[in-house]
């Protein structure tokens, strides 16, 4: 038996998230003003070598003690002369450590009344004393137990609450980083499967298409630079508005030119009709772009495009360290 209100810290049980509960031990605190129920207690879980025992004969002194050795079950006596047995069950259930503790109370008497109004503080458990030894012990186990699984329960829910939120966060970083060029599906196919955001790269049946603007560069020579950044600016928000549309990858910008995959990093069997698709679109909303930037008193842009419906056999890699998406090699099938 450990001497009155001795404290083993290297045996406490810890609440820390990263602690070990599966290892934990039963550890059992007695608070009685009795020095022999301590020594018969005590004596009771000596041979007991899963079973850490401390005992307390100074009411007073249980709370900071329960705070130290984080029992797992408190043995608390009813008729103590400085606090009452009853109010010590209310101080336990108002102090954060012990809050959840499971707690037996120790009565000399079996009354009915006493029973229902330790039960209604907050006790676990009614034992009259003296306690039977396998009775005591079996009790001890169960509520022990049963406390012990409920604070792995809630590191097991705090640590799946700590890994929601750091999913959340590389989920809005690839929604930041993608939603510029990718279509809303296939960002969210992307994080459905984020095995495709691994270094490396597979090989794959893709169509590309390569639009411009003919004769960019001369026209954009003879204006302002910021006239030509509101012009392309304007032709490149239309642009980009249809290619997300019809689920297109935006591979690159580069200057006025837009490198476009169909197929990657989601291959869907139209990739090549909804290329086509869109290309015809694209077209067809030159009209108004041109109509946007006429007043700048410049020539009517006309639109190129390069449209590969050959698939192509390609080789695509997202770096985690660079969002964008490469074209490493290309070949006809």
């Amino acid at each position: 038996m450990k001497d009155e209100c001795t404290m083993k810290t290297e045996t406490q049980l810890s609440f820390d998230a990263d602690f070990d509960l599966s290892n934990a031990q039963i550890t059992v605190l007695l608070v009685d003003d009795q020095p022999f129920i301590g020594k018969m207690i005590g004596s009771m879980l000596k041979e007991e070598p899963d079973i850490i025992f401390h005992y307390c004969q100074d009411a007073r002194k249980a709370i900071h003690m329960a705070n130290h050795v984080s029992p797992t079950v408190i043995l608390q006596d009813l008729t103590m002369p400085d606090v009452d047995g009853l109010q010590m069950v209310k101080y336990y259930r108002l102090n954060t450590f012990s809050r959840q503790t499971p707690l037996i109370v120790l009565s000399g008497q079996e009354d009915a009344k006493v029973k229902a109004d330790a039960f209604a503080l907050g006790a676990n458990d009614y034992m009259v004393k003296p306690p039977d030894r396998i009775e005591l012990i079996a009790r001890i186990r169960y509520h022990s137990q049963a406390y012990i699984n409920m604070l792995q329960r809630d590191a097991a829910y705090r640590r799946v609450e700590e890994q929601s939120a750091e999913l959340e966060i590389r989920n809005q970083f690839i929604k930041k980083t993608f939603g510029r060029y990718l279509s809303d599906d296939i960002v969210e196919s992307i994080l459905d499967t984020p095995e495709g955001l691994e270094l490396g790269g597979e090989k794959r049946k893709v169509t590309i298409m390569m639009t411009d603007l003919r004769g960019f560069t001369s026209i954009g020579e003879r204006l302002p630079p910021e006239d030509v950044l509101a012009i392309i600016n304007i032709y490149l928000k239309s642009m980009t508005d249809i290619i997300l549309k019809y689920e297109g990858t935006i591979d690159e910008f580069i200057g006025d030119a837009i490198l476009v995959i169909f197929g990657a990093p989601v291959f869907q069997e139209d990739d090549a009709r909804r290329a086509i698709a869109c290309a015809v679109e694209m077209q067809q909303s030159m009209e108004t772009v041109n109509k946007k930037i006429s007043r700048w008193a410049i020539l009517k842009f006309v639109w190129g495009l390069a449209l590969i419906l050959e698939r192509l056999l390609l080789e695509i890699s997202v770096q985690k360290n660079d969002p964008s998406m490469g074209l490493l090699e290309a070949m006809s099938t």
